[in-house]
């Protein structure tokens, strides 16, 4: 039943879309970003061209077109080095691709249908740009519970202090992070396809400078490995917290995803990310903070810890830097035991567009 909703979702939507469309002004904005980034396992550092991003939108009475189209990935200039991001296995000669684009339509604060491809509404994945977040590495979280986007439909609503969201829909083609180690030089592993579904709930408490926000979310995935051999079904759980207390911010995402719920496979993954503003002249932002993020696979005794310490620097609305020292510790028990450990500074530069 479920995957022909989507379809039939959009098709009602576009066609709600057609009798409006062309009036009214194009938001265009989006964010440009380059990298400095030196482990200590190599010898040299990175300078990585990492995103070009445009973002399109349009709205017309109840009705919005958003689209995120994004150049990822340009290639790394290290001096003839190999490359030593954490995603060096990637050719680095950039891709071209659409992150998001969808249409919503809004009956109320409580209803709003929106169809397309999305990213999933956990907080981070909906946070996760440079020019948004304080720190400059993504918590394990971020992917590892809950698939990064979904191809389909979701509905959702807010009534006062309450938000929640139902979705359903195709998910991406993701690594199976049950049966992939930890240990980043190990690429084994499946991929997971599949019909979704979820839902989110979440409760605010308190208002203006000081509320704390508590969310619940969970998930479903029926997958399949490369070549459409059935692989069962996922499911996930989470929670969020957070809070804005004056001047200090703490978020804080943890959860668990069972593989083919049969199997026994599961991973745990939390993070807790802290930091406090202080406000300078011509209203310009210095943000310490602290991450501890961390990764559990219970099937293989596989662990992988990152700790990092920051600074946030944002001199006006368009531009923000950063500097950020991580550790990061990864463990794995098979024949044997294997800790690799490193650890990088890296340097940040973000320009905001509108």
């Amino acid at each position: 039943m479920f995957k022909f909703a989507p379809r039939i979702l959009s098709i009602l939507l576009v066609g709600s879309l057609t009798p409006t469309a062309g009036h009214g002004a194009l938001d265009v904005s989006g964010y440009f970003d380059v990298e400095l980034i030196h482990k200590k396992s190599s010898s040299r550092p990175v300078v990585r061209q990492h995103h070009l991003n445009l973002l399109l939108q349009h709205s017309v009475e109840n009705y919005k077109f958003f689209a995120e189209i994004e150049f990822e990935d340009a290639t790394d200039l290290n001096y003839g080095q190999t490359a030593i991001t954490d995603d060096s296995k990637k050719a680095k000669q950039g891709r071209l691709f659409v992150e998001r684009a969808y249409g919503e339509v809004t009956w109320s604060p409580m209803a709003h249908l929106t169809v397309g491809q999305m990213l999933h509404t956990s907080y981070y994945l909906l946070n996760h740009y440079p020019s948004l977040t304080v720190n400059f590495t993504d918590p394990a979280t971020r992917k590892a519970i809950f698939d990064y986007n979904v191809k389909g439909a979701t509905f959702w609503g807010e009534y006062g202090d309450f938000y929640y969201d139902v979705w359903t829909g195709r998910g991406p083609a993701t690594p199976d992070v049950t049966s992939t180690p930890a240990v980043p030089t190990d690429t084994t592993g499946s991929f997971e396809y599949g019909m979704d579904w979820g839902a989110k709930l979440a409760y605010t408490v308190g208002s203006d400078k000081k509320k704390t926000t508590f969310a619940v979310l969970t998930a479903e995935y029926s997958n399949g490995l490369i070549g459409g051999v059935p692989a069962g079904v996922d499911r996930s759980v989470g929670g969020e917290v957070v809070a804005h207390w004056d001047n200090f911010t703490l978020l804080s995402e943890f959860g668990e995803r069972v593989d083919d719920v049969t199997s026994g496979k599961s991973v745990k993954a939390n993070y807790v990310i802290g930091s406090y503003t202080f406000t300078l002249e011509n209203g310009a932002e210095l943000s310490p903070y602290l991450m501890v993020d961390s990764l559990k696979i219970n099937s293989d005794h596989q662990a992988r810890s990152r700790n990092a310490l920051g600074l946030n620097y944002k001199p006006n609305a368009a531009v923000t830097t950063k500097f950020e020292y991580l550790t990061t510790n990864s463990y794995q028990k098979i024949q044997g035991t294997d800790i690799l450990s490193d650890n990088q500074a890296a340097l940040v530069f973000v320009y905001f567009y509108n």
